[in-house]
């Protein structure tokens, strides 16, 4: 019986993920996962302090208030750019005067394909606006439906924090069995999202020493780079999309100093692109104990099956499937050491079941 639920559970969470994938609903399970397994670890720090407090709730509250305090402050950020000196004016400027060094930087072959002036730039925007505003509809309209799936799964994943769940022992075999999947899955979450994070910070420092040290060296001042290194940060919290985002936003302002240092931003960028998925199979790959190459393979066959939503699960979806192949004893050395941490790693699942008055 235990046997048959073990293989029913296993088969249940594949067509899960499988249907997530298909039916495109990556970011509101992020969203969700990342909710639950934040308030789990303020939880657990709220109760290693005081055992007495009510940590469950206080957590869930801790981290509802965090969101809301992001969300508003990302607002009032878009508010102070839209207007002052670096709002809309300040971009203005910015254009007009990139527009003026191009004209006189650019050989004169290549002068005639550029807009005389701001007007004429705007002319041209709205050009392309109305020749495209069918996929740009469409584009909006995934952007909004993404969001819905985002707070429903900000929604999802504080409902289930605030549940509280027994531990598997006390469940019939396939209860048990999948509390144990949705444990190993919320590990190979995390581990692989705290990863990211120091990625994320590893891009913010390059790009600064890039935009605040080595431009400014060469006589060159990319207009809002401060904005741009927080932009970078901010992006690459999501996998090579964020990175390839804030490459294109730095190319962007680098063309309104001249096309001299949009190349060598391009150039740079470019780079530290390619470079990315090294480091980033190398930081997740030591956090889930996987070589690099194996996270770069499996990066790109989930982007061959499901494209670049594909790309930001892979570390997830490879992380939790090794955890499982080494928890049956399935892969690894075959040797005492690697036995007893198989057998470590079985008790391990069985531990991560989270805690819920039913199931």
């Amino acid at each position: 019986m235990k046997a048959r639920s073990e293989i029913v559970s296993h088969i249940v969470v594949v067509t899960l993920i499988v249907g997530v994938m298909l039916l495109k609903l990556t970011a509101g399970a992020i969203a969700g996962f990342l909710v639950y397994s934040i308030s789990m670890r303020v939880k657990s720090a709220l109760e290693r302090r005081n055992p007495r407090l009510h940590a469950r709730g206080f957590a869930l509250a801790l981290v509802i208030a965090t969101v809301v305090l992001v969300l508003l402050a990302a607002a009032i950020g878009v508010w102070q750019l839209a207007k002052g000196e670096h709002g809309v004016a300040g971009v203005s400027a910015a254009l007009v005067d990139g527009l003026n060094r191009l004209h006189d930087t650019l050989p004169a072959v290549l002068t005639p394909y550029l807009p005389s002036s701001l007007d004429e730039a705007k002319a041209a925007a709205v050009e392309v606006l109305r020749k495209y505003s069918a996929n740009l509809s469409a584009v909006g309209m995934g952007t909004l439906r993404m969001s819905a799936h985002v707070l429903i799964g900000l929604i999802a994943g504080a409902m289930l924090a605030w549940g509280e769940f027994a531990e598997s022992s006390h469940y019939r075999p396939l209860s048990a069995a999948l509390l144990c999947r949705f444990g190993a899955l919320r590990e190979s979450f995390e581990r692989v999202v705290f990863a990211q994070v120091k990625i994320s910070v590893l891009n913010t420092v390059l790009a600064a020493l890039y935009l605040e040290v080595a431009l400014p060296l060469a006589g060159i001042h990319v207009p809002f780079g401060k904005s741009l290194i927080a932009f970078t940060f901010v992006a690459g919290l999501v996998p090579v999309a964020g990175n390839l985002a804030s490459n294109a936003v730095i190319v962007l302002a680098s063309l309104a100093v001249s096309y001299h240092a949009a190349i060598a931003s391009l150039a740079y960028l470019i780079l530290v692109h390619k470079l990315e998925y090294f480091w980033n199979a190398r930081i997740v790959g030591h956090n889930i104990e996987a070589r690099a190459w194996e996270i770069i393979v499996a990066m790109v066959a989930m982007e061959a099956l499901f494209g670049l939503p594909g790309v930001v699960v892979a570390p997830i979806l490879y992380a939790y499937l090794k955890h499982e192949l080494k928890a049956a004893a399935l892969i690894g050395r075959n040797d005492d050491a690697a036995l007893a941490g198989a057998r470590t790693a079985r008790k391990r699942l069985r531990a991560l079941a989270p805690r819920s008055e039913s199931a």
